[in-house]
């Protein structure tokens, strides 16, 4: 699942940085759904991307932020995508149980992600996600 999304982040040419596409976010809620449950929020999600951008505050009870890197690509993709994806399931699983502590397993959660290119080495997956209560 996360493999496309890097797929994706792979293929994007010269650009700083982008907001996830249609199809990256998709990957995301189907990749956080097996941590974080089905009470996915569309609302939470683009909080979410705005918390990132820094053009809002966190307004959420739990908040999740990571950035995983990769060198441009060099060699073989499929490689370079296993590594990514891989980087992600420790960190969301910690969260995961930091979410079931304090709000149940019901909580309500949105993620979203930034492709960033700014350094000429490599590129990097920048994910935020956002969890409520569900009352």
């Amino acid at each position: 699942m996360l493999f496309i999304l890097t797929a994706l982040a792979l293929s994007i040419s010269t650009v700083v940085s982008q907001d996830f596409s249609t199809l990256a976010l998709e990957e995301l809620k189907d990749f956080s759904k097996k941590y974080f449950g089905d009470n996915w929020s569309d609302d939470l999600s683009e909080k979410a991307l705005q918390w990132m951008k820094k053009t809002t505050s966190e307004k959420a009870r739990l908040s999740y932020k990571g950035r995983r890197c990769y060198p441009k690509p060099r060699g073989d993709m499929l490689d370079e995508f296993i590594k990514v994806a891989s980087k992600f399931a420790t960190p969301f699983e910690n969260q995961k149980k930091k979410v079931t502590t304090s709000l149940g397993t019901s909580a309500n959660y949105g993620c979203n992600g930034i492709f960033d290119k700014k350094n000429p080495e490599k590129d990097c997956i920048i994910v935020g996600c956002l969890f409520s209560s569900t009352n």
